[in-house]
């Protein structure tokens, strides 16, 4: 197991198959082209996971919608105690109100729905915006719909939308 302060754990929902194949064209193929050490958390699985499974990580993405609803509280508190002591959490779930309490509390008190045709990289250089120069914009094909919040000082969002909103 690749568990420990440098690999990533996905939390998916294999349920639910069209949001999950969202996941292998955007999120697995961003982590392997890295070549960052990843493994899953499937809500699709009857076995569950065991908590040094869970935690330590170094980042968590939540990787489609719908993909945390089904946590357990326990599994909840493992992964926003990690958070809180460091570790990174994306998501790419909308539906956040389906998360567990836990989670939920890492949300800000500002959360907006937005669409937008813009993505803004961060001016500060990441290994995930590796490859771009810093407020570099790009422009999509279509709009997406997103989930925005204003950005933090704590907080490094690695990108916004055309009004500068962390999405």
């Amino acid at each position: 197991m690749s568990a420990g302060n440098r690999s990533v754990l996905v939390i998916l929902d294999s349920r639910q198959a069209a949001e999950r194949r969202s996941a292998d064209q955007t999120v697995f193929a961003a982590l392997d082209h890295f070549g960052v050490a990843w493994e899953v958390l499937d809500g699709g699985e009857a076995m569950g996971a065991i908590d040094a499974y869970i935690a330590p990580r170094a980042l968590y993405v939540i990787a489609h919608d719908g993909a945390a609803g089904w946590l357990k509280p326990e599994a909840a508190r493992l992964i926003a105690s990690a958070v809180a002591a460091g570790a990174g959490l994306v998501s790419f779930d909308r539906r956040v109100a389906d998360w567990p309490d836990a989670l939920r509390e890492f949300l800000p008190q500002d959360l907006g729905q937005s669409r937008t045709g813009y993505l803004r990289f961060a001016d500060t250089p990441s290994f995930i915006t590796f490859g771009h120069p810093g407020a570099e914009e790009l422009e999509l094909g279509e709009e997406i719909a997103v989930l925005t919040t204003t950005a933090h000082e704590a907080w490094q969002p690695l990108v916004t939308d055309a009004q500068g909103r962390a999405i």
